[in-house]
């Protein structure tokens, strides 16, 4: 029967599991990292463009003119 120590588990968790959830994390914390940027950039060019006036108004409609 094959026999199982407690050190063959926490060297299995070491070499497959901790490097495999140290990548995966690494990634999803880049990935959220670049997304609030984005979400930064895009609020200071929406502040950016309502003090300038922007969005411009709409054009005149077909019900306006004579």
């Amino acid at each position: 029967m094959l026999q199982v120590s407690w050190l063959d588990v926490v060297a299995v968790i070491l070499v497959f599991w901790l490097p495999a959830a140290a990548l995966w994390s690494s990634l999803v914390l880049r990935e959220v990292g670049r997304l609030r940027r984005e979400m930064r950039r895009l609020k200071a060019e929406m502040e950016a463009d309502a003090a300038e006036g922007f969005p411009p108004p709409d054009p005149p409609t077909t019900d306006s003119l004579s």
